[in-house]
């Protein structure tokens, strides 16, 4: 599989905003926290299509780790479908959001065709210590990518010295999923329309959006676009 590194990354995203704007969308860089501008964006947006506003989150987590729209999602009972590839983690993701009656859940990872893929994360026994190592109470779950090379760059800038005279291949696991274009996952989940369309998708966003305006007629009023590297919206 090709890997991308952490500084491509940034500019296949800085690409991925130049490609937006050619389609008609303005791109906003902020330098506030991700999660402050989601909020300011999710309530202006949300204020202005009650009644039928709805959401797509591509790589949901568990729902609540370093998630930019749970509050609003809860707050305000909102409907939409939020997609996550790792069973396990899908399985946190649907316990956390049990008494939100009007969202939807896909057990699946985006790519250009629909069958298995692989994923690479931080190996779940190494939680307690990757914890002790690097920051107290942090969930390792969202460190993981369709690129190898992004999850191994994460854990040697996380952890330098504990990584020194390791093999970090011994720390990074491969999990196979389903995964599925934007076209089929849309065809599947009757959507037609999306108001805001949320991803993290660890370095592969900019396929994601290039995918989504090129094989897709959905056009989201925003676009939330966040990765290891850096963050960007897209508001139509």
């Amino acid at each position: 599989m090709f890997m991308i590194k952490p500084k491509i990354a940034s500019k296949l995203v800085f690409l991925g905003s130049k490609l937006a704007e050619m389609l008609g969308y303005e791109t906003i860089e902020t330098k506030t926290t991700y999660n402050n501008l989601f909020e300011t964006i999710l309530l202006n947006s949300y204020t202005d299509n009650k009644g039928n506003y709805n959401i797509i989150q591509l790589g949901a987590n568990d729902g609540i780790t370093n998630d930019p729209i749970h509050n609003f999602v809860v707050n305000n009972d909102i409907s939409g479908l939020l997609v996550e590839p790792l069973p396990d983690i899908y399985e946190t993701l649907l316990k956390n959001y049990e008494n939100s009656t009007n969202l939807k859940f896909a057990n699946a990872a985006i790519s250009p065709s629909e069958g298995e893929i692989a994923i690479y994360r931080i190996a779940p026994w190494f939680t307690e210590e990757y914890q002790r190592i690097y920051k107290k109470n942090a969930n390792p779950s969202g460190a993981s990518s369709l690129y190898y090379e992004n999850v191994a760059s994460f854990l040697k800038k996380a952890a330098p010295e504990f990584f020194s005279d390791k093999n970090i291949e011994d720390y990074i696991e491969t999990v196979y999923v389903n995964s599925m274009p934007l076209r089929s996952l849309f065809d599947q989940y009757g959507i037609d329309k999306v108001h805001f369309l949320q991803m993290d998708l660890e370095g592969y966003d900019f396929e994601a959006v290039k995918m989504l305006l090129e094989t897709t007629d959905v056009r989201p009023l925003v676009t939330g676009v966040r990765h290891l590297v850096t963050f960007r919206s897209c508001i139509r």
